[in-house]
């Protein structure tokens, strides 16, 4: 994708996640307490950017009214303290973990500084070899969930000698384990789609989403 296409599709997903929010489904007002419905709290403002446009969104707040708890519905594109939309990072970071160009000038292809492409790369290649051990792990406890391919291509990743050492050059991690734990999470996307849950299609364009928010889901409490 190019810097205009993935301007043209945040624009659509905001478009949607208003409509979203102006029309709220029952389906996300129970609260995890217990209780059947939760009111409209208000909203707080967020930055959306790509590139030299940006665009303001207001975050929609849920509240319980018999446990008190808040929460905000945060698209499922945007990171919750970022306004890079997950769409962005996993072009910008796939083309430089696949490449040979430096942050710099992959930097410049999508229109952020090399400084904040530096700190996603670095971030996410410390956590990379953890989340993708854990989303197998995920996978082999789900039996039909993910295609023998998936699975086979994964196991290779996580089983592949020698393991990166801890200071391994990011791009090594990246190219070694970001690809296939993807197509791994778009596998598993599928399969849950598949079997009715409300994921809707799967999009490999938020393949990096979709990976971030299992991983999220899979931490420790």
């Amino acid at each position: 994708m190019s810097i205009l296409q993935i301007r043209a599709a945040v624009k659509i997903l905001i478009d949607l996640y208003r409509a979203f929010v102006k029309n709220l489904p029952l389906s996300v007002r129970p609260c995890a307490c217990g209780h059947p419905f939760r009111h409209r709290h208000g909203s707080y403002e967020r930055y959306v950017v790509v590139g030299v446009w940006q665009e303001t969104l207001s975050i929609l707040r849920l509240k319980c009214p018999r446990c008190k708890g808040t929460e905000a519905l945060v698209p499922h594109f945007m990171p919750r303290h970022s306004p890079y939309p997950w769409i962005l990072r996993q072009e910008a970071l796939c083309a430089y973990a696949e490449g040979d160009k430096g942050y710099r000038p992959t930097a410049a292809t999508w229109e952020v500084d090399w400084q904040t492409l530096w700190r996603w790369a670095r971030e996410l290649a410390r956590r990379l070899p953890a989340i993708t051990g854990a989303l197998l792990q995920g996978l082999l406890a789900a039996p039909g969930w993910p295609s023998e391919r998936a699975l086979q291509a994964l196991t290779t990743v996580v089983a592949e000698h020698p393991v990166p050492r801890a200071r391994a050059p990011t791009r090594e991690v990246l190219r070694r384990y970001l690809a296939p734990a993807c197509a791994a999470a778009l596998e598993m996307w599928q399969a849950g789609t598949l079997r009715g849950l409300s994921w809707g299609a799967p999009d490999p364009q938020h393949a990096l989403a979709f990976l971030m928010a299992v991983a999220a889901l899979s931490r420790p409490t």
